[in-house]
């Protein structure tokens, strides 16, 4: 195991739950966690489940038990040969895509000591979550562990997570993805419909069979 201080992070690879209230949707909800605990360190991360994972720097997404973690052995990284973390000062972002859509997501960012307000978000189409200090957790290999949440009322499909503090130099790895499904609703003519089928079905059993 490694640790997170100093130049460990290098070499910089070869190319150089939450907000219950909100959620209530007048239908039930699904919570669902990732915790990259499920597979051998190094297997690709592709798809778990109904997430697509995608990569904007081309290398491959790998589950990495290279530095600790939130929780478990893995975390999500990056095939680089090297360290297996995300460096945020070379633009990297991972990308989430949902086949259903999700009302709620909750994701830890394991980083590089010494992380300043606003390092870390969650961007959605519908807004984002940022990292403020202190972390939530400090680990015994010195990383920090920032738990991000974004919420909305209305279901969004996609997300990006990401690092961005400027000019300090920090690696990061995401750990513990939990999101909560978006559940159909029926639609007001659907209820209504059921409503007289129900009465309808009441009456004929409270009146009983014509007589002839």
């Amino acid at each position: 195991m490694q640790t997170r201080y100093g130049s460990n992070i290098a070499p910089f690879r070869a190319r150089a739950l939450v907000a219950a209230g909100l959620l209530l949707l007048a239908g039930q909800t699904h919570a669902v966690l990732i915790d990259f605990d499920d597979v051998a360190a190094g297997t690709p991360i592709d798809t778990i489940g109904n997430v697509q994972f995608s990569f904007n720097n081309g290398l491959q997404l790998i589950a990495s038990d290279t530095f600790d973690t939130s929780s478990g052995a893995n975390a999500l990284g990056v095939d680089d040969g090297g360290s297996q973390a995300f460096l945020e000062f070379f633009g990297d972002v991972v990308t989430l895509s949902f086949d259903t859509p999700i009302v709620s997501l909750s994701v830890a960012f394991v980083s590089t000591p010494g992380t300043p307000d606003g390092t870390y978000s969650i961007t959605t189409a519908l807004g984002r979550a940022v990292s403020t200090s202190p972390p939530d957790t400090v680990l015994a290999d010195g990383g920090e562990v920032f738990r991000l949440t974004f919420a909305s009322a209305t279901p969004f499909g996609s997300a990006e997570l990401s690092g961005d503090s400027g000019l300090d130099i920090h690696s990061f790895n995401i750990d513990d993805i939990e999101f909560v499904l978006a559940q159909p609703v029926p639609a007001p003519p659907t209820i209504g419909v059921l409503g007289l089928a129900l009465l309808g079905a009441r009456l004929r059993r409270r009146v009983g069979p014509h007589s002839a």
